[in-house]
């Protein structure tokens, strides 16, 4: 059990530093009190990449609300992110499902 444990930890944390790494551009819209559409035009493709490549890390972010960034992101802002995007939203509904997720890798 303490694999596992340490497993899951390992591929949080890669995840968070892929997802900080990936959506620096995005962090001025996700922390701004009075946000518009986000205006960094690497913001909108490092979030569609990263649910495309990486669907875990994707949900991990969409799950967390943006507190996996550690950035103090606006809860609100970062679930509205993925729809500004334009990013599946069958793939954000799924992440919320909790075991949705393990049934779309799995098939």
């Amino acid at each position: 059990m303490a694999v596992m444990s340490s497993t899951r930890v390992s591929a949080q944390s890669n995840c968070k530093n892929e997802l900080k790494k990936s959506l620096k551009p995005c962090f001025s819209y996700l922390t701004s009190s009075y946000p518009s559409l986000p205006d960094d035009s690497d913001c909108c493709p490092s979030l569609l990449d990263i649910s495309k490549t990486s669907v875990d890390c994707f949900c991990q972010y969409l799950n967390s609300g943006g507190s996996i960034l550690d950035i103090n992101a606006n809860f609100i802002q970062a679930r509205r992110l993925p729809e500004i995007c334009g990013v599946d939203p069958y793939l954000a509904s799924v992440c919320n499902e909790g075991d949705g997720l393990k049934n779309i890798i799995v098939g």
